[in-house]
């Protein structure tokens, strides 16, 4: 134990609390490790035009509030990647991701923002 977590009292808590924050920082670990895993096991692939969308695929959308590119993977959520953070991950966990995987590019899915529903449209993938 060190100096700095050791109790000046019956009442002092530090110990506890440096006991808790290295718990949390060991399932901080454990967390990143388990996300690191999925994203090497995850199979890259080369999608056409008519595939359904899965991960690994690098895909333009355009809706009201523009255009993005997002990158299906299963962790990773809310990076951004490439020149300038150009691209944003998004997992299967969101609502983004969900209502994208199993869609073809052209089509349009919806997701609900801000308790409304936005349409967006799948230009391209990749």
């Amino acid at each position: 134990m060190s100096e700095e977590s050791r109790a000046e009292s019956d009442k002092d808590m530090r110990s506890t609390e440096a006991s808790y924050l290295a718990r949390g920082q060991a399932m901080r670990v454990e967390t990143l490790e388990a996300d690191r895993q999925r994203v090497l096991s995850m199979k890259l692939r080369a999608f056409k035009e008519d595939d359904a969308l899965a991960m690994s695929a690098l895909v333009t959308l355009e809706s009201s509030h523009g255009r993005v590119v997002v990158f299906l993977a299963p962790a990773g959520g809310g990076m951004r990647l490439g020149p300038g953070g150009s691209v944003q991950v998004v997992t299967h966990a969101s609502p983004l991701g969900r209502a994208l995987l199993g869609a073809h590019a052209g089509g349009t899915v919806e997701v609900e923002r801000a308790g409304a529903l936005e349409e967006i449209e799948i230009v391209e993938v990749a």
